[in-house]
Formats: C-alpha cells, sequence, structure tokens
C-alpha cells in the first residue's frame, strides 16, 4: 500500500471511529423531575388553599438531599457513589448559607438530615424525618446529572491500544439539574421552589477517561447559582 493509500485509509478509520456529542436530553430529566404525580381530587385542592404558612422566626431547615443519574432510553437510577453523589463539601455550604440568612434575621439553622433516620419516598415521610431533627422547614433537593460521551478524530490512535492511554482522543459532556422545594414541617405549605444548572466538560485518554471530573465541574456551577437563589427566596418570606 503506498502512501496515499494508507493516509486515506487512516482518515476513514478516523471519521469512522469519531462520534459527534449528541446533547442532554433536558425534556428526560424534566419529566423525571416531575415525575410521582398522584391522583388529585376537588378535596384535595381546597385542603392545599386552606394551608396558612406558620412558620416562626427563625426557623431551622432540614435538607434532604437526592442525587439521580439519567440516561436516555433507560431513565434515571440513583447515582453511585463512583460517579457522583452530594459530598461534604456541598454541604459545607449550607453553612454559608445559613450564616447569610443568620444576618438577614429569618434562619437559625440549614443542615443536612442524617441518613441513620429514613426519609421515605414521600413528603409525609420527609416532613417526619424532618420533625424527627427538630426542623420547621424540609427543603427537598434533588440533583440529576447527565453525561454525554464521544471521541474526537484523534480516536483513530486508540486501535494502537497504547496511545489509547496517552492520546486525548475521548470527551465527557455533563449536565446537573438541582431543583429544591421548602415545605413547612407542620403543614406542607409550599414556601419556595428553587432551580439552577450547571455544565461541565472533561477530555482525556478513551482508556482513562471518567464522568466524575466533569459532572463534579457542572455540579459546581450549578450550586454557584442555587445558593444566592435560594438565599434571596427564603430570605423574601420575611417579608411576607
Amino acid at each position: 500500500m503506498d502512501r496515499e493509500s494508507r493516509m486515506l485509509a487512516l482518515l476513514l478509520l478516523a471519521v469512522l471511529a469519531t462520534a459527534c456529542a449528541s446533547g442532554f436530553d433536558r425534556r428526560g430529566i424534566d419529566d423525571r423531575m416531575a415525575s410521582g404525580g398522584v391522583a388529585v381530587t376537588d378535596e384535595d385542592v381546597r385542603a392545599a388553599l386552606a394551608v396558612r404558612p406558620q412558620l416562626p422566626t427563625p426557623f431551622r431547615i432540614a435538607v434532604h438531599l437526592v442525587a439521580e443519574t439519567f440516561e436516555p432510553g433507560a431513565g434515571p437510577v440513583p447515582a453511585s457513589p463512583d460517579l457522583w453523589r452530594w459530598t461534604a463539601k456541598d454541604k459545607a455550604l449550607f453553612l454559608g448559607w445559613t450564616g447569610e440568612l443568620r444576618a438577614r434575621g429569618v434562619a437559625a439553622e440549614m443542615f443536612a438530615m442524617t441518613e441513620l433516620i429514613p426519609a421515605g419516598e414521600d413528603l409525609a415521610g420527609l416532613r417526619l424525618a424532618a420533625a424527627k431533627h427538630g426542623a420547621d422547614a424540609v427543603l427537598l433537593m434533588k440533583g440529576i446529572a447527565q453525561v454525554d460521551a464521544y471521541v474526537n478524530p484523534l480516536a483513530v490512535f486508540n486501535l494502537l491500544i497504547l496511545p489509547a492511554f496517552i492520546v486525548p482522543a475521548s470527551h465527557r459532556d455533563a449536565l446537573v439539574v438541582i431543583r429544591a422545594a421548602l415545605f413547612d414541617v407542620r403543614n406542607e405549605y409550599l414556601y419556595a421552589g428553587v432551580e439552577a444548572e450547571g455544565e461541565g466538560s472533561s477530555i482525556g485518554p478513551s482508556f482513562l477517561i471518567g464522568e466524575s471530573g466533569a459532572i463534579e465541574e457542572a455540579k459546581e456551577e450549578a450550586l454557584a447559582d442555587f445558593g444566592p437563589e435560594l438565599v434571596d427566596r427564603i430570605a423574601g418570606l420575611a417579608t411576607r
């Protein structure tokens, strides 16, 4: 095979080996965030309208953290610790948010609930767990991560095995969506809803690259927007 033929063959392999980014399924994530619907009656609506806020001032907020991953077609699954999770660093942010809320005379404390007390899968279970923590309000904070994996033309070198440990041929793009709702522990009154999202990316050798780096970057970006918005929404309760 002459040089031109070899170059054409390598180019063809590069094209065949390259996969483009497919993007994120935001609709699928939205559907998952909204899952868990139940049958609602007129009586349920009347009961909800009759509920009134009754938080003391200042009040204590218990936070229930949920982490999931989302794969189009496969649906969401609980996030594995080696992929992504809510870390001690994330929970430490609550201390900073509490400081701001204290300064505004609204909340006395914000803390993540211990997993030793089961919270259940419904709002009633969350309220009970929060009550056992001595909290006045419970913040359900849910994060869903999706990763888009693809390769670039350098993936042709993956055929040589060793370069697959060296050549930056693979990409990981991550999206993390965080949504939260603040409920009264005593009567389920909804005080506030907050959402934010962030994106992250990484590139590296195909045999070494993982997904956690891109997810962590996306999570940090989402939390950077989420925190100030949450503080403003909760602080605004003092003016009601």
